[in-house]
């Protein structure tokens, strides 16, 4: 069911089963149908972005952990194996 015939469905609701208009409004409100993006859509945004926010989305695409949360890792480890920082 698209977006149209959750529309007139609604309508029907407030000419035939007499809903008061605010119902229909906040309920018209409500639905949200889930987004999906084709391979080549990805691939769009994936091409636009640069820096940090290119290597953490190329890290998550190919399933692997983004080379700045390891850096990140490695540097809390660290802090915490010397004591440091406390």
């Amino acid at each position: 069911m698209g977006s149209v015939e959750v529309n007139a469905f609604l309508t029907h609701l407030a000419v035939e089963g007499r809903v008061s208009a605010s119902t229909q409004n906040q309920a018209l409100t409500r639905p949200r149908l889930p987004v999906v993006m084709i391979v080549e859509e990805v691939r769009a945004v994936l091409e636009r972005l640069e820096g940090v926010e290119a290597l953490v989305a190329g890290s998550a695409v190919r399933g692997r952990a983004s080379p700045v949360a390891n850096g990140f890792r490695e540097a809390v480890g660290g802090i915490a194996a010397t004591g440091a920082g406390s």
